[in-house]
């Protein structure tokens, strides 16, 4: 029950964003005729693979509006470093409770209640306006789930470098300086050279907006492979978590 209860205060609390989150929105149709602009005159049509006009412009509105869902994830490795600097991480080790697990409680809350009508009015959307199958729309319902998962993973990753080193954010913000590459924020990873795409290919970074993001647009033509890279990363980052979790713990508790 405390992690239902902490999952119930992600909710209430998340009532205080709404009105950011909403105003998000009205951003969504002018990146839309700038991407349509940039494909009709950027020359890009030739260079695709699986992308179509429709397509590219259904990815990037998928892509802002997963953006904006994923918001409460990327507040994780602030508050892990702010927790750990100023002590009050101490009060969580003497409780039995697992604290990534309450953290991605509390996240995942303020992420579902955006989610799911979200999905719902992309899903509407993608199939009446771009003719896309309702089976790509629940493949990347599915792949979005788990793009957000990954996305806290890497937020508490990073937050718990925090043990070792003391300015995280710079390190943070460089990470994520990535994803305009690797991570398919900027365009998506089919535009880029083969070794940029090999770099991708072993990173997280490109199944938490990309692989929904495309599933969803109808260009990507195997949803199981990337839904299926992005449970390995999963465990993987988990595994990793929880094992530096347990020697920053250990080395907080040592050091009085």
């Amino acid at each position: 029950m405390k992690y239902l209860d902490v999952f119930k205060l992600g909710i209430k609390d998340s009532k205080y964003f709404r009105s950011n989150f909403y105003f998000g929105f009205l951003t969504i149709p002018t990146y839309a005729i700038l991407t349509y602009f940039l494909w009709r005159f950027g020359d890009f049509s030739n260079k695709s693979i699986g992308f179509t006009e429709q397509s590219i412009i259904s990815y990037f509105i998928i892509l802002q509006i997963f953006t904006l869902v994923f918001q409460p994830a990327m507040y994780v490795a602030y508050e892990m470093w702010d927790s750990i600097n100023d002590g009050s991480i101490i009060v969580w080790m003497t409780k039995p409770i697992n604290l990534m697990l309450s953290k991605f409680m509390e996240k995942f809350a303020a992420f579902i209640i955006r989610y799911l009508p979200c999905v719902l009015i992309i899903g509407v959307t993608v199939n009446l306006l771009f003719n896309v199958s309702i089976y790509n729309v629940l493949y990347g319902a599915v792949s979005g789930l788990l793009g957000f998962i990954l996305l806290f993973l890497i937020q508490y990753l990073i937050g718990i470098q925090t043990f070792w080193f003391k300015n995280i954010i710079s390190f943070r913000d460089f990470i994520f300086e990535f994803f305009g590459i690797i991570g398919g924020t900027v365009l998506p990873i089919d535009f880029f050279p083969n070794w940029i795409k090999i770099i991708a290919e072993f990173s997280p970074l490109p199944y938490i907006y990309y692989a929904p993001s495309k599933i969803i647009s109808g260009a990507e033509l195997n949803p199981t492979n990337l839904i299926f890279k992005q449970l390995i990363w999963i465990i993987i980052l988990y595994a990793i978590s929880n094992l530096l979790y347990s020697k920053g713990r250990n080395k907080v508790v040592q050091g009085g």
